[in-house]
């Protein structure tokens, strides 16, 4: 399909819509031309849009704002709290010397109705014995192995090595 010489083959704009046409006479004042209009009509969809955008802006800011105040808070407490407990009595609950240290439980042998004697191994009835477990709790252990098995008669104590002997009876 050739052209013939002489001959040039123009491509013509394609019309408007009528809508538009009206929209860019407004916009540009009487004027024709469909890309200023609609330049013109950028333009103001982007002023009106940027006072809603700034208003967004500063919500997520303010919003920004708390969530960090909220992170920087809980990472102060995290390295306050221990620092203030490490110069205290040790060990100490949520200080850093938490599980450094390790308590001496004491010894406990359980004597049954049979009359046999067994070493009661204490770790077996607490889950992770820390530094900072209150010895109080091993005042109340004879009583919960008493409880636990009906067969003890007596549970002896020794609370420190070469220390006194208690006998806690049970009934």
């Amino acid at each position: 399909m050739g052209v013939a010489p002489g001959s040039e083959s123009r491509v013509l704009p394609r019309a408007a819509p009528p809508r538009v046409e009206r929209h860019a006479a407004l916009l540009c004042g009487g004027c024709s031309d469909g890309r200023r209009a609609e330049r013109e009509s950028r333009a103001l969809r982007l002023q009106s849009s940027g006072s809603s955008s700034f208003l967004a802006r500063v919500r997520s800011s303010s919003a920004l704002l708390a969530r960090a105040t909220v992170v920087v808070a809980f990472l102060t407490l995290q390295v306050v709290v221990p620092t203030l407990l490490l110069f205290g009595a040790r060990p100490a609950r949520f200080g850093w010397q938490m599980f450094a240290a390790h308590t001496r439980a004491p010894v406990y042998v359980v004597e049954r109705t049979d009359g046999s004697r067994a070493v009661i191994d204490v770790d077996d009835y607490f889950a992770m014995r820390r530094g900072d477990l209150d010895p109080a709790v091993f005042a109340r252990f004879p009583a919960h192995l008493c409880a636990l098995e009906p067969s003890i008669v007596t549970v002896y104590e020794q609370r420190i090595p070469q220390g006194a002997i208690e006998a806690h009876a049970c009934r």
